[in-house]
This record gives C-alpha cells, sequence and structure tokens, in this order.
C-alpha cells in the first residue's frame, strides 16, 4: 500500500466534497480503494467543513453508500 501525506488525504477528500464525484469515480480515477476513501472522508470531513458535525443530507448519503457497498 502506498503511504500517502495527510496534505494528499485531505486534498482528496475535499475535492470529493466539492466536485460531489462518487467514490467510484475517486477510486477509478485514482486507484484507492473504497474503503481507504471512506477512511479518510470520515477523518477529514469535519476538518474541511469546519463542523465536526456532518448534516443530515451528508449523513443519509453516507448510510445509503455503506449500504450499497454491502450489496455490491
Amino acid at each position: 500500500m502506498a503511504d500517502y501525506s495527510k496534505g494528499f488525504k485531505r486534498r482528496v477528500v475535499q475535492l470529493w466534497i466539492q466536485h460531489g464525484m462518487s467514490t467510484n469515480e475517486i477510486s477509478r480515477t485514482s486507484g484507492i480503494d473504497h474503503k481507504t476513501l471512506m477512511k479518510w472522508y470520515k477523518r477529514f470531513y469535519p476538518e474541511i467543513t469546519g463542523g465536526g458535525k456532518r448534516d443530515k443530507v451528508q449523513g443519509f448519503k453516507m448510510a445509503l453508500y455503506r449500504q450499497l457497498c454491502r450489496i455490491s
């Protein structure tokens, strides 16, 4: 597994949030697997958004994503 810097991980999550890309798109273009992306998202989302808590819509989207990952 590649050793990515904290800055790189944060930037990937920031672009993910800003552009609304799916994890499939990010994974396909970057070569980083879904589980790794989700770990980064959980780690950096609060820092990037400045809130600490995800809004209800984003939380709902993440719950749906996790369900889809389990069935695919």
